[in-house]
């Protein structure tokens, strides 16, 4: 329903990209598509998140709508204000959507309940392509625009189309370790228009050899501080947002809340990377987990792994593809404790089972995420994927290459989301 205190923000759709097909499909067929939507608050925006469509016959006021508390449906053909035939009945909300079916950049939107009758100002899509469209539209004045060489050798290879998409673009990376602080910088070098960083680590002696453009100056600081800085530097034109806190703190919530194109985990706490497999179920957003190894055998030969578990809506997450273990355990560790409680095992040292960390290999894996992320982009990327990069001295350098999907009876997706989506 539409409250009094949502009138302040403006509203949202967001839907992931095989929703979106079915809708794009069933207006060009000259069909609606129906579905059901959730509410999701954030700072600027209300957002109204549908996971998935199906299409109806004809475009009469579907029967499936009197059954339904708060409904969305695509319409082909563009009208000017709320189809009086389709208003949501008693406490029903309901959304209406009108496509172009030639040119699906152009449409309307308005959500209703009861009497209020609110305007949709941006459909944003999670997935392959991440199409965003938006009521206002002037034109964004892109940087090479004001100057032709900006990144002029990048937009050879991706297009301007894919570049601008770039530009719009946020993404919240958690972790500023050699990981997530080599992504950062090749996220900015990409040209991202914003970064959103959490870690609650203190800049080490450990750190100063994998961590861009810090100095000795800058040991005992927050990490994503400094690198936020730093990055500012690289990029005064990008928004760099950097929260000091756990990734598991009630503060780091509300930061993910806001909307972000793509989420990145770069952390080796299981319970971390659990917590955010959750949250980008509530939020329907793309989430990349990345991780870096290198092990010593008894005969001293080095072994080194990089793993990079892609995740898109409704394809699954990082614990129904195996990315974390010992499920129950993580969630253990994730409840509040008593003041003065111990945790339920022991903190064991990082490097128990590693021999170290390389930058080489942290570049080579974020390498590999960016482009990942730019078939996402471009559309070549369509589905949730397990990727992992491997070297030995006597195998050299090798990849393995798996596409994954949800598991039905997945307590973090699958059970997750049947809660959140209306009865």
């Amino acid at each position: 329903m539409i409250h009094a205190n949502r009138k302040k923000k403006s509203y949202r759709v967001v839907l992931n990209s095989a929703a979106w097909r079915t809708a794009l499909r069933a207006v060009i067929a000259g069909q609606m598509a129906f579905g059901n939507f959730r509410w999701h608050n954030t700072r600027g925006f209300h957002e109204l998140i549908c996971t998935e469509l199906e299409p109806v016959e004809g475009i009469q006021r579907p029967s499936k709508l009197h059954n339904a508390e708060q409904w969305i449906v695509f319409i082909p053909g563009i009208l000017s204000e709320f189809p009086e035939e389709l208003s949501p009945v008693g406490t029903q909300g309901g959304i209406v959507v009108c496509l172009d079916a030639e040119s699906p950049d152009q449409w309307e939107a308005w959500i209703r309940y009861r009497d209020d009758n609110r305007t949709i100002e941006e459909i944003r899509i999670t997935g392959a392509r991440l199409p965003l469209l938006r009521r206002d539209r002037d034109r964004y004045v892109t940087p090479w625009e004001e100057n032709p060489q900006r990144f002029s050798r990048q937009r050879g290879v991706i297009g301007d189309a894919v570049q601008s998409r770039i530009g719009d673009s946020s993404v919240t990376v958690i972790g500023s370790g050699g990981m997530g602080s080599i992504m950062a910088v090749q996220l900015a070098m990409l040209g991202v228009g914003e970064l959103r960083l959490i870690d609650d680590d203190t800049l080490g002696v450990e750190n100063l050899e994998r961590t861009f453009g810090v100095g000795p100056d800058e040991l005992g600081q927050p990490k994503v501080a400094v690198i936020a800085k730093h990055l500012r530097t690289l990029r005064p034109d990008m928004l760099v947002h950097a929260l000091p806190r756990s990734a598991t703190s009630g503060d780091a919530t509300n930061f993910l809340a806001k909307r972000s194109d793509l989420v990145l985990t770069c952390v080796d706490a299981e319970s971390c990377r659990l917590r955010i497999a959750e949250l980008v179920q509530v939020t329907n957003t793309i989430h990349v987990d990345i991780g870096t190894s290198i092990q010593r055998d008894q005969a001293g030969e080095l072994s080194m792994f990089g793993d990079i578990r892609l995740c898109l809506p409704g394809q699954g997450c990082l614990a129904c593809i195996g990315g974390i273990s010992n499920l129950e355990l993580q969630r253990r560790l994730l409840r509040p404790r008593p003041s003065g409680s111990l945790p339920p095992r022991l903190p064991r040292s990082w490097n128990n089972q590693r021999a170290g960390s390389l930058v080489s290999l942290n570049t080579m894996t974020a390498g590999i995420v960016i482009q990942l992320w730019l078939d996402m982009l471009t559309g070549a990327r369509t589905t949730s994927i397990w990727f992992r990069l491997l070297w030995d001295a006597r195998q050299n350098l090798r990849t393995d290459m798996a596409a994954v999907s949800n598991d039905e009876t997945c307590s973090v997706c699958s059970s997750l989301v049947a809660q959140l989506e209306p009865r």
